[in-house]
């Protein structure tokens, strides 16, 4: 009876053993994706501002891309998967239905590249007419005088009726008449690579380009940008006979003597606008399945090549190297923003590009990202909104994802660090899924109770959860092993009582109740070490540098063996210089003087992996706001290179 007690005993602590530590996340079974064959570009034509490459996957032709250079000074700036069943572009001997897609796939091409090209022809704040082109509708307005009437092209008129809109329905928090404050901070297209020195302003200060800093600029200016009659966005639009008119603001500002009208800048509307009209480019086309991407911050898609949803990644604000979590996407508009790129420090304090209405001043509202899903032909709609939110308090986003994303269909996805420190994700996504590179030290801190959204100031992040049991499963543990030893030292005892004269030669060297006692023990250590064992992540095996235009590797490295190999691809050179056992590779992008200059050095678990230098624009985020890392990857847009370590 006592040898089964024991038994049972045993058995059920081994349960509660093992229960604890699958609780705590030590025996984990994930689920499997199948990975979809990666699609490789080729090139098929060169023009003078795209380049079009055929894709393939597994070998099978499936589509188009059109990449280039759109968007003034920031270049490579927008690509187009379109995807059809069919040949390659340049293929000659085509069936008539074949012909046919060719030309239909030709006439989107060439709307597409029209509309780009004619929204940064209208928008372009830097383009003043020089060099035989025509001044942008929205330079002549900054340089218009005050109340000035000006007759501008639809596509302007357009974004400046929707930004309006938006103007009123966010309270203000997008307000593109806030553009003074923002040059004002050092945040406008002036201030890439120095071009700030052509189109000086009294409030200018010197850049330190190479720490990435600007000294604040003097608080009356700061008040002046900020006053309320003066970013009132009320300018009158006016469609007149297929003519479209803007009379510009009438309010002026005057500091230390100089008067100051207003500027505006439609850059926050503009690449989402793009992407509506990318996809109603494409609907008139009967052509779903595409993904477009303007800017690296605004997308639209169908369906992918397959038909299927695509996989989008959403990038961790806290550390954009890694994936915050994985969402499926079709049918819509994608935005982001965040204040991870685009900032520069000043005495241990960032400054990002987001201006608060209400202040003049970088927003502090501890939202560091936001990414919004949207239905079609929104795109430009969620660059709006991205940016209100960006300078929202949660309580403030709670409300919005109750009421304006309810009833409009919305998904949205603000990552918050509050005042001590937590990462928060506030979202009404339902459909996300882990990443693999990290995101799980965010907790989601909202629940869903009775049909809305409540904000959960305590909500734990899986990180916490796994700790906090992993805590109370090493207590059981331990509790478990100490009431073993207990039990075991009182049978011990008690026997000893009842058997005084023991006749060793008949006595068994091992009982079957010791041999259970030893087993539990020799059990209980093996699960408290592995309760304790520093977890051993997926060890890195190859570094990679991708030319994000056409998806080709321009350099590779074998950690384990130590071996690299680059490959030329439309002008891009690799040069690898080796010292010891690390290795400074620089990308150069032909003859426009952009490059890129990382180093790879081994470590204990794999390699770190750091860019050093680039020719990229003013605030050279690839280098400040990726640092080392050890896996994941370096994204450098404007040169439109990714450094992926995997």
């Amino acid at each position: 009876m006592k040898k089964r007690i024991r038994i049972v005993i045993f058995a059920l602590l081994l349960v509660v053993c093992s229960a604890s530590l699958c609780a705590c996340g030590i025996f984990d079974i994930g689920n499997g994706n199948t990975a979809k064959a990666t699609v490789v570009a080729t090139v098929a034509e060169e023009h003078d501002k795209y380049t079009l490459y055929d894709l393939t996957a597994d070998g099978k032709h499936v589509g188009v891309r059109i990449a280039g250079a759109f968007f003034g000074i920031s270049a490579r700036d927008v690509y187009v998967d379109i995807y059809y069943d069919g040949a390659c572009w340049n293929e000659t001997e085509l069936a008539t239905a074949e012909k046919e897609t060719k030309e239909n796939l030709q006439t989107a091409v060439n709307e597409i590249v029209l509309a780009a090209t004619t929204v940064n022809d209208v928008c372009n704040t830097l383009l003043d007419g020089s060099g035989g082109n025509s001044p942008s509708d929205i330079w002549r307005y900054n340089n218009a005088e005050p109340g000035a009437r000006l007759e501008i092209n639809h596509h302007t008129y357009k974004m400046l009726s929707l930004a309006k809109q938006m103007y009123a329905e966010t309270d203000g928090r997008f307000n593109p008449a806030l553009f003074r404050a923002v040059d004002l901070w050092g945040f406008s297209a002036r201030f890439t690579d120095g071009v700030y020195k052509r189109y000086t302003q009294n409030y200018d200060r010197t850049f330190d380009y190479v720490n990435n800093s600007y000294p604040l600029p003097d608080d009356k200016f700061v008040a002046a940008f900020a006053d309320e009659d003066f970013v009132r966005f009320d300018d009158v639009t006016e469609e007149v006979d297929d003519r479209y008119f803007v009379t510009k603001s009438a309010a002026t500002v005057t500091v230390d003597g100089v008067t100051y009208s207003r500027w505006i800048d439609l850059g926050g509307i503009a690449k989402g606008y793009v992407c509506d009209l990318i996809e109603q480019t494409l609907a008139s086309k009967d052509l779903t399945k595409y993904y477009a991407s303007v800017g690296d911050s605004s997308a639209v898609c169908g369906s992918d090549y397959d038909g299927e949803q695509f996989d989008l990644a959403v990038v961790n604000p806290f550390s954009p190297s890694t994936a915050a979590c994985l969402v499926y996407v079709s049918g819509g508009g994608v935005s982001s923003s965040g204040l991870y790129n685009r900032n520069y420090t000043v005495d241990g304090k960032v400054y990002a590009h987001i201006i608060d209405g209400a202040n003049g001043r970088p927003t502090t509202s501890g939202v560091y990202g936001v990414t919004m899903i949207t239905g079609c032909s929104q795109a430009a709609v969620a660059d709006c909104l991205t940016t209100a939110l960006s300078q929202m308090t949660v309580g403030q986003i709670t409300d919005f994802i109750n009421g304006y994303a309810a009833q409009n269909d919305i998904t949205v996805l603000a990552f918050v660090r509050t005042v001590d420190g937590k990462k928060q994700l506030l979202t009404n996504c339902d459909y996300l899924r882990p990443s693999k590179g990290g995101g799980n030290d965010i907790a989601n801190a909202l629940k869903k109770v009775d049909g809305k959204y409540v904000y959960d100031e305590s909500a734990t992040s899986d990180a916490e959860q796994q700790q906090n049991a992993k805590t109370v499963t090493i207590a059981v543990l331990c509790a478990t092993l100490a009431v073993l030893i207990v039990v075991s030292v009182v049978l011990c005892v008690v026997n000893r009582r009842r058997k005084q004269n023991i006749v060793y030669k008949e006595q068994a060297a091992f009982r079957r109740a010791d041999i259970y006692v030893y087993f539990a023990v020799a059990t209980l250590v093996v699960l408290l070490f592995v309760a304790c064992a520093r977890p051993v992540g997926q060890v890195a095996t190859t570094v990679k540098a991708v030319d994000m235009e056409s998806g080709k590797t321009l350099f590779a490295y074998d950690i384990a063996n130590g071996k690299w190999q680059t490959f030329g691809e439309g002008g891009i050179t690799c040069e690898v210089v080796q010292n010891g056992q690390s290795l400074t590779v620089t990308v150069n992008r032909g003859s426009d003087g952009k490059y890129n200059t990382f180093e790879i050095v081994p470590s204990a678990d794999g390699v770190n992996v750091a860019m050093k230098a680039a020719e990229c624009g003013i605030h050279k985020d690839c280098i400040r706001v990726f640092g080392t890392i050890s896996a994941g990857s370096i994204v450098c847009s404007p040169n439109m290179l990714k450094v992926i370590v995997e």
